[in-house]
Order: C-alpha cells, then sequence, then structure tokens
C-alpha cells in the first residue's frame, strides 16, 4: 500500500470518527427533542461525513476477520445466561443467544461434532456456552463470504462489526427477503467499510437495536 493510500485512509478514518463522536454528542444533548431537530442533527452529521467521499480510496485487499472484536460485540449486546430463556422474539435461547436452530445447524455443517455440544438441555457452563459462540461467528462468516463476496475485502474490525450485525438479523437471503440481505440485497453486490459504516449508522437512527447499531457503525472505523 502507497504512502497516499495510506494516508487517505487515515483521513477518511478521523473524519468519520470526528462525525460519529458528533453525533453521540448530538443524540444525548437533544434527548426528547421533535423529529424536525432529529431531522436538522441527521442532516449535520451527513454534512460533515462528506467530505471524505471523494477521497476514499478503496485497497481491496484482502483481510481477516477481527473475531476478538466480534466476541466481544456479541457478548455486550446477548448478554450470558446457564439456563434456556425466552429472547425478545419469543425464542427459546441459551448461552451467549443460542437457540435450539442455530444449534442444529452448527452441528448438520460440522462445526460441532461433539454430540455434547448438540444436546438442548436446561443448563449450559460459560466455557460450553463460549465454545458455541466461536463456533457460530465461523459459521455466519463462511455464509457472509459466500453470499455477500465482498466481506473479505473488509477490514478486520468491519467485518467484526458485520458479524455482531448477522448473529442477531441473520446473513438471510435476496430472494427470500430475510435477514440482512433481505433488506440491503445490494450488499449482494458490494459493500465496503464506507457503505457498510453508513448503513449501521442510519439504522442506529431509525431502525431497532439502536444502540447496538451503533456499537457496530463505532466498530467498523476500528472504536472498540
Amino acid at each position: 500500500m502507497t504512502n497516499k493510500t495510506e494516508n487517505t485512509k487515515m483521513k477518511y478514518l478521523c473524519a468519520k470518527v470526528t462525525a460519529f463522536v458528533a453525533v453521540i454528542l448530538t443524540i444525548f444533548a437533544t434527548q426528547g427533542c421533535t423529529a424536525s431537530n432529529n431531522e436538522a442533527s441527521i442532516s449535520s452529521f451527513e454534512k460533515d461525513t462528506a467530505i471524505v467521499e471523494d477521497t476514499y480510496v478503496e485497497t481491496r485487499s484482502i483481510h481477516k476477520m477481527d473475531k476478538r472484536a466480534a466476541i466481544a460485540a456479541i457478548k455486550q449486546f446477548e448478554g450470558y445466561r446457564d439456563t434456556v430463556y425466552k429472547c425478545t422474539n419469543g425464542v427459546p435461547t441459551i448461552g451467549w443467544g443460542t437457540t435450539k436452530c442455530c444449534l442444529d445447524e452448527l452441528y448438520k455443517r460440522g462445526y460441532i461434532k461433539d454430540t455434547s455440544y448438540y444436546v438442548w438441555g436446561d443448563t449450559i457452563t460459560k466455557t460450553k456456552a463460549d465454545f458455541i459462540l466461536s463456533k457460530t461467528i465461523d459459521m455466519i462468516h463462511t455464509s457472509a463470504k459466500k453470499y455477500i463476496p465482498d466481506t473479505k475485502y473488509l477490514s478486520p474490525c468491519a467485518q467484526a462489526a458485520l458479524m455482531s450485525w448477522a448473529y442477531q438479523c441473520g446473513i438471510g437471503s435476496v430472494n427470500k427477503k430475510t435477514g440482512i440481505l433481505g433488506t440491503f440485497p445490494e450488499l449482494a453486490e458490494h459493500v465496503d467499510d464506507k457503505m457498510l459504516y453508513d448503513i449501521l449508522a442510519d439504522r442506529a437512527f431509525y431502525g431497532k437495536y439502536k444502540s447496538r447499531r451503533f456499537r457496530e457503525a463505532a466498530l467498523v472505523i476500528g472504536i472498540k
């Protein structure tokens, strides 16, 4: 990578960090404000980040996912429970947000070969839950690289952010209109760090699970 490319990317990241911090400060300063004020804040955010639009250079280098960052982000929002409970969608869940369906898929695809990890019981140890979480991320990452081919070109932190998002929502399908690809089919054609950041930041304003999307957007630009 040339020094010019490194400098350009650094300017991009610095501008994004500045804009992201400004957005967070705006939210805390305007709790309970009107919709029009929110729109004005968003407009300001877009204006601040637009300065890097024409200068960002995509490297197209292949990167490895920062798995530790992915695990940390997922654990922060999923939480750990050693007994079966119903998640916000009413689905029986255990450990770090693991469902029976997920466990079945891990076993089916060969990520879990030891049958002791496959038994769906009323309790689970933290060691076992950590193991299942790690294998689930591996499975999601494999699917992401297949259905979102540009995943491998994302930075290590951006891949981690995508894993956290997909852990909650699923990679999904364009045709079936499920998961991430059901809402953002364009990701099947192209995605880079900037595009992923913009989507997550936008979802932090307008979608569900705003705090989680903010956490993931921050992760894209290297804020762990």
